[in-house]
């Protein structure tokens, strides 16, 4: 559990999580209006504004007058990544690109698009790395000086970097101290910095967190310890958390959200599940394209209530499984809770010379290559990677595929990742149909066969 700080009491630095969730317990009777609002503005939004929607509607019969309330979401077809990815820039006609961030994906599902997000409203910023769009606010309003490391990918288009930026340029009278640490950096330099700014708050993923109590143990090393361990972006399987609370023990908030949706849903103290942002989204779990009752696992489509620019409908892209709870959280919010979610799982890789390299470093080192609609890795031996990939334009006996050995994409992964890890390291790339999934429904995008022992 929390301690205190030195500067706050622990329960009074976490004490804006309630916050997080007040709005909830506001909505417990009226959620369904909000959304029905929300969601028949965004469908006649994106009927009258984006070319892709409106043929998509038409080809399946079906008009904004059609939806009167969240119960009729499912007349509307689904949206997946591929058609999000090959119809790219998608942004309304009314929003001019100008009075917009475009944010990135982190490709942690193997096959990363781009988002367009209104500047105007900084904090419905959709986020990846957790729920900075949610939970800054509240920090700022209710505190101040709180010492807060990020440790999070960096790269100009990233959303988390975005939102940081936007966070420090506040007065510096309401802002955090906040340290910014990549999460691509060596683990010896993030614990390096953990230990010398002792922050009262890390926000970071499980992976990166995961890597670096691997570090302490091997060193020998106690660190210092946070208050509190904002995780997302990744799923924090059993595994892993086991691993990070044998180093650290602080107090966990665990997340859902995605650069596609924004906030899912945010746990609260009582760590019984993660409360789903109804004003943010709807929420689908479904199994054959029909829902699925408590208690059962699902696969996840969802739409975003919030962006207006690039709208989110009904997007199956996340390639995630959850499930929700059956029983209430004991906090008092009587809406339905997330209990667990499966799905963009991501192994770190464990080089012969000790080096850790966090998976969204070999994800960014190809998500920029020609011709490929998704990929997948594996860490067959220390020395020995395996990319699997899907051809963005499907097989054609008539052209060579420029995945073959030599081909200009085939160079370009192998280089890339050559230039990563290292020349002595082999890098097999293999040309399939798909990516299959696990029994879950979902599939690892960087998987380490050596790792799976730590």
């Amino acid at each position: 559990m929390v301690q205190s700080s030195g500067i706050f009491d622990g329960l009074e630095i976490l004490s804006w999580v309630r916050d997080l969730i007040s709005e909830q317990r506001r909505m417990a009777k009226g959620y369904q209006k909000i959304q029905d609002e929300r969601l028949r503005a965004l469908v006649e939004h994106a009927y009258e504004n984006v070319d892709f929607y409106r043929q998509k509607y038409d080809a399946a019969c079906v008009t904004p007058d059609d939806i009167k309330s969240v119960e009729d979401i499912s007349k509307l077809p689904m949206v997946t990544k591929d058609e999000l990815r090959k119809n790219s820039p998608i942004i309304a006609k009314n929003i001019d690109p100008k009075d917009c961030e475009i944010t990135a994906t982190s490709g942690s599902t193997g096959s990363p698009i781009e988002i367009y997000v209104e500047k105007k409203n900084p904090w419905a910023i959709p986020c990846p790395s957790g729920t900075f769009s949610k939970v800054a606010l509240p920090f700022l309003k209710n505190f101040g000086k709180i010492k807060m490391m990020t440790l999070l990918v960096t790269p100009d288009e990233a959303v988390e970097t975005q939102v940081i930026d936007s966070i420090i340029a506040l007065p510096r009278t309401r802002a955090f101290h906040i340290k910014v640490i990549d999460a691509l950096e060596d683990p010896s330099v993030q614990l390096k910095a953990l230990m010398e700014y002792k922050p009262e708050i890390v926000a970071t993923y499980p992976s990166v967190l995961k890597n670096l109590s691997i570090l302490c143990q091997e060193e020998g090393i106690v660190p210092h310890q946070p208050n509190l361990l904002a995780l997302a972006a990744e799923v924090l399987d059993s595994h892993t958390e086991k691993v990070i609370t044998e180093v650290f023990k602080g107090d966990f908030l665990n997340t859902y959200a995605a650069t596609e949706a924004e906030v899912i849903a945010i746990e609260c103290m009582k760590h019984q599940g993660m409360h789903i942002q109804y004003g943010n989204v709807v929420l689908e779990l479904l199994k054959d394209g029909e829902p699925v009752p408590h208690g059962e696992p699902g696969e996840v489509v969802v739409t975003n209530l919030r962006n207006r620019a690039t709208p989110i409908i009904r997007y199956s892209g996340l390639c995630d499984v959850a499930v929700i709870s059956t029983k209430k959280c004991s906090c008092g919010n009587s809406l339905p809770l997330l209990e667990r979610v499966e799905g963009r799982k991501a192994d770190s890789i464990i080089l012969s010379d000790k080096r850790i390299i966090h998976p969204f470093k070999l994800t960014l080192a190809l998500e920029h290559v020609p011709s490929m609609a998704k990929f997948q890795i594996i860490q067959e031996t220390v020395n020995n990677l395996k990319v699997f990939v899907v051809n963005d334009n499907g097989s054609n006996k008539d052209t060579v595929s420029p995945f073959v050995e030599g081909g200009p994409s085939w160079n370009m992964i192998t280089d890339n990742l050559k230039s990563l890890l290292g020349e002595d390291v082999s890098v097999i790339v293999e040309e399939v149909e798909d990516i299959p999934r696990s029994s879950a429904g979902s599939h690892a995008v960087v998987r380490s066969l050596v790792g799976e022992g730590l």
